[in-house]
């Protein structure tokens, strides 16, 4: 059968003008419902797990309320969310897609998610340093560059992590066995330094999936 869709009227009350008008030109025969009840418990700052196939959404699920919640602070500039990926190659995907729609949304003069995966030269570093001074920046990364730049207390993990108000941790059924005790004791190294860290899951294959992020 058809899933269930909200008319974007009727995200009137919780999303403002500008990305709903961003979300005419993406979405226009509007958001599911799984969408709708994401955006609902994420701008309540619980932290939350979604759990949808694949091609479903779910990275508007849970983009579409950081852009709000970024609106709702008034949040002019700095790191605001880090978006966490086991692979580079989908960091980078991502990235492009989400700055589409922030594009869509008329804002990219005000937000940006820009990746930072390792092996950036100084240039570059020094270029995204300049550009959070200017805009509020969602950072596309991964656990082995998180966990290189906590260990060595170093400027990057000061500059690009620490200052994040809210943590996403896309395709989480990766962080299992081996590797998932691992992230497992990088996030809690990171609590240490992070105070009040809003946390977000994303997978499309978890069966227990609240279990599992708790």
């Amino acid at each position: 059968p058809e899933p269930e869709t909200i008319a974007l009227t009727d995200l009137s009350s919780k999303l403002f003008e500008g990305l709903l008008r961003g979300l005419e030109i993406k979405f226009p025969r509007g958001l599911l419902k799984f969408q709708d009840d994401m955006i609902t418990t994420i701008l309540s700052g619980n932290n939350t797990v979604i759990s949808a196939p694949t091609g479903s959404g779910k990275t508007e699920a849970f983009i579409i309320p950081i852009i709000q919640k970024i609106h709702e602070e008034a949040y002019p500039y700095g790191v605001f969310a880090i978006l966490v990926y086991p692979l580079k190659a989908l960091a980078r995907d991502q990235t492009r897609k989400i700055n589409e729609l922030i594009r869509a949304c008329g804002l990219e003069g005000k937000i940006e998610v820009i990746p930072i995966l390792g092996g950036i030269t100084a240039t570059d570093v020094n270029s995204r340093k300049e550009l959070i001074k200017r805009k509020c920046v969602i950072v596309a990364t991964n656990f082995d560059f998180i966990n290189f730049h906590l260990t060595l207390q170093a400027d990057k993990w000061r500059t690009f992590v620490e200052p994040a108000k809210v943590i996403i941790m896309d395709e989480l059924h990766s962080y299992t066995s081996f590797h998932g005790s691992n992230v497992y004791h990088i996030v809690k190294r990171m609590k240490k330094y992070m105070k009040d860290v809003h946390f977000i899951g994303s997978s499309a294959t978890l069966a227990n999936a609240q279990e599992f992020f708790e």
